[in-house]
C-alpha cells in the first residue's frame, strides 16, 4: 500500500505541476510575452497540496484503475501529452473515442458486459486479494515499474509478430480456458456481430476497428 501510494504521489505531482505549466503559458500568451516556460525542478507549496488531494483520490479506485494510473503515468509517450487526462477525462486517447470523434454512425462488436466479465475473470476480488495477497504481491508490485513504451514501439514499427507474442505470453494469473476466451471466443462473437452488421448496412461501407491481437492471436483469430 505504501509502495503504490508513492507512485501515486509521484503521478499526482506531475499532474499538478503540468497544470500549473500549462497555466502560466495560457497567461503569458493572453499578455502576449513570448517567454517559454520549463517544468520546475522544484515544486510550489500550492502544487504540493493538490498533488495530495489528487493522490488521495487515485488511492479510492479499485486496485485494476490504480494500476492502470501507475502504467499511463510511466508511459513517456503517453505521459507527456495525456498525463492531464488521467485525472479530467478529456482528450481523445483511445481508439475508440478517436472513431467516436469524427460523429459517424457507430455501432459496438461487444457488450460492455463482455468487458465486465473479463475484468471478473482476471481481477481478484477484495477477499481473494486478502486471503492470497502473497500469491498477488508479486504482479502488484511488478506493476509500479510497468509501462507501454515496448509496446509503442513495437506497434509504430510494425513489428507485429513480436507485439502478439507479447500478448500471447500474457501477465495475467487466470485458467487456460479463460485466456483462450479473451481472444478466441471473443473473436467468434466478433466475426458473427461483423456479419450481421454487414448484412444490416448492404449499401453502406463499413470500418471496423479492433486492437491487432484480436486479428492475429488465439485458435480462432479474425484472420482466420
Amino acid at each position: 500500500r505504501d509502495a503504490i501510494q508513492s507512485k501515486l504521489l509521484e503521478i499526482s505531482t506531475l499532474i499538478a505541476t503540468q497544470d500549473s505549466n500549462n497555466n502560466d503559458n495560457n497567461d503569458n500568451n493572453n499578455n502576449g510575452s513570448s517567454t517559454s516556460t520549463t517544468t520546475a525542478l522544484s515544486i510550489s507549496s500550492e502544487d504540493a497540496e493538490l498533488a495530495a488531494l489528487y493522490a488521495e483520490r487515485f488511492m479510492t479506485l479499485p486496485l485494476p484503475e490504480v494500476q492502470r494510473i501507475i502504467l499511463y503515468g510511466n508511459t513517456p509517450e503517453y505521459r507527456d501529452r495525456y498525463l492531464h487526462t488521467i485525472l479530467s477525462g478529456s482528450g481523445t486517447v483511445s481508439l475508440d473515442a478517436h472513431l467516436l470523434s469524427f460523429g459517424r454512425p457507430a455501432n459496438d462488436l461487444e457488450e460492455v458486459s463482455t468487458h465486465c466479465d473479463i475484468l471478473k475473470a482476471t481481477q481478484p476480488t477484495t477477499e481473494e486479494l486478502n486471503q492470497y495477497f502473497d500469491t498477488y504481491s508479486a504482479s502488484i508490485e511488478k506493476s509500479l515499474d510497468a509501462t507501454l513504451t515496448k509496446e509503442i514501439d513495437m506497434y509504430e514499427c510494425g513489428n507485429v509478430d513480436a507485439f502478439v507474442a507479447e500478448v500471447n505470453a500474457g501477465t495475467m494469473t487466470i485458467d487456460g480456458d479463460a485466456n483462450d476466451d479473451l481472444l478466441s471466443g471473443r473473436n467468434a462473437r466478433m466475426a458473427n456481430r461483423m456479419i450481421d452488421i454487414l448484412d444490416a448496412e448492404t449499401d453502406e461501407k463499413v470500418l471496423f476497428a479492433v486492437g491487432v491481437a484480436h486479428w492475429i492471436a488465439g485458435s480462432k483469430s479474425l484472420e482466420l
